[in-house]
């Protein structure tokens, strides 16, 4: 305070205006209990340096600057006063840099193994906001960035309606913040293997946001169906046993008892002549041999539908097994384990049986068509398949000395003529044998004779027909 006046200045006061600011000891003045520096006289051409102090609070460096003024006020040598100053210096602050680290923890575990999540359980997180700049930070909002996790109220925040924001209204200088979420684990997260939830801060005078994750564990992928066949009708047979011709029907339930999606389940027919028949939550392939479900939610069930034909072939064999292969795709790069559900199909039980005659075909030149010695009588002996399975290996063996057996269609001769052979007799096929027969005079001297045969054969199973 330099006196540029002609007279003595008396009683001349220095008042700091910025709070908190302080006037210290010095030479040629004295503070008063108001904190006030008060110089008692200051001769013309005088200066009075006055000092003062004050510490830079977080407001200021948050405002950019501080201005510190004082009041400077005096009385003159007679009536007259100078004029009060109000001089003022600006104090320059630390440039702002508001800075701050961000951090999204998953703060609880789920039941799956290691603490993995599985579907409709719900993971817990902290988004942490520090403070790191030298600025107070206000303001901060923080956005969810998972579709469906949810911020959640708690202290320090507002939380908006959608919940997808927290506002935090200020943080200090090297102050956190703590925001919590909320995020229920679906199917598709675990059919993905894993889920990342990430956040976005957005921090005012920065201009990118933060967005820090965290990854979400899901219970390990395990795909895996179960698949059963089972017959759904019965045949007009003995205890429900089905014949020839008769149509067997088929249910094959698929069920996904694993934790993920399955993709792409194949089931195929393994029985030749099986089909699939169109049904709800399948599709079938041209040829019927292959149904496809397209996608299998978790627990779900689809039943397919299959029919069979019964062939002779089956009730030759005394039944059949219809089973069928099931495969598909996990949502993840593991498989479920194929399965090849079976089906006992019963047939009507095997009886093998046959009947057979021998006739006499044509007349002898005696006395009403009788033979005379020399004359040849010629045979038809007819074996007709009567059961319900194919006859193998039926042989048809002359008993008449001197009787042959002819070469003829559907069975075949051996060499001396007295046995014919027919390979295979189906079911209500029959076979006519030849046979020649040449007359000796002894023939006519007895009177006459009988002309018989044998006929045996073997059945399709363990069972053989009574020989004739």
């Amino acid at each position: 305070v330099k006196n540029t006046g002609n007279v003595t200045l008396h009683n001349v006061t220095v008042t700091e205006q910025l709070e908190g600011a302080k006037i210290v000891a010095g030479t040629g003045y004295t503070i008063n209990e108001a904190g006030v520096a008060v110089i008692d006289t200051l001769e013309v051409g005088s200066t009075v340096v006055v000092k003062a102090e004050y510490v830079i609070t977080q407001a200021d460096v948050d405002n950019g600057k501080v201005v510190n003024s004082v009041k400077v006020e005096g009385e003159g040598s007679g009536e007259e006063k100078p004029d009060p100053e109000n001089p003022d210096v600006e104090i320059p602050t630390d440039d702002k840099n508001p800075t701050a680290v961000t951090k999204k923890t998953l703060t609880n575990s789920g039941s799956g193994e290691n603490g993995s999540f599985k579907v409709g359980e719900t993971a817990e997180f902290d988004i942490t906001v520090e403070n790191t700049g030298n600025v107070t930070l206000k303001d901060v909002v923080v956005k969810e960035m998972l579709n469906g996790a949810k911020i959640v109220a708690d202290e320090g925040y507002t939380v908006s309606e959608d919940g997808q924001s927290a506002t935090i209204p200020t943080i200090k200088v090297g102050e956190k913040a703590t925001v919590k979420a909320v995020y229920t684990i679906t199917q598709a997260d675990v059919d993905n293997g894993q889920v990342i939830n990430k956040a976005d801060v957005e921090v005012p005078g920065k201009p990118d946001p933060q967005e820090p994750t965290e990854p979400i564990p899901t219970d390990p992928q395990k795909p895996a169906f179960t698949a059963e066949k089972t017959l759904t009708n019965v045949g007009t047979g003995e205890n429900g046993s089905f014949k020839v011709g008769e149509t067997a029907k088929f249910d094959i339930e698929v069920q996904n008892t694993g934790n993920v999606t399955l993709n792409d389940v194949k089931v195929a027919e393994q029985l030749a002549g099986a089909k699939f028949v169109k049904g709800e939550g399948y599709t079938v392939s041209g040829d019927g041999t292959t149904a496809t479900i397209a996608t299998m939610e978790v627990g779900a069930n689809v039943t397919l539908k299959a029919e069979y034909t019964i062939t002779q072939e089956d009730v030759d064999n005394g039944g059949a097994v219809n089973s069928v292969k099931v495969e598909g795709k996990g949502s993840g790069t593991t498989d479920p384990e194929p399965e090849i559900p079976e089906e006992p199909l019963p047939t009507e039980p095997e009886n093998p049986d046959f009947t057979s005659s021998k006739v006499l075909t044509n007349e002898g030149t005696g006395t009403d068509g009788k033979f005379k010695a020399g004359e040849t009588a010629k045979f038809d002996i007819t074996v007709k398949n009567t059961g319900n399975v194919t006859l193998n290996n039926v042989k048809v063996t002359e008993q008449l000395n001197g009787a042959s057996l002819v070469n003829g269609k559907g069975y075949t001769v051996s060499e001396d003529g007295t046995v014919a052979t027919i390979a295979a007799l189906n079911v209500g096929e029959k076979v006519v044998v030849k046979a020649t027969y040449v007359v000796t005079q002894e023939d006519v001297d007895n009177g006459g004779l009988a002309n018989a045969v044998v006929v045996e054969g073997e059945g399709a199973g363990e069972t053989d027909p009574t020989p004739e």
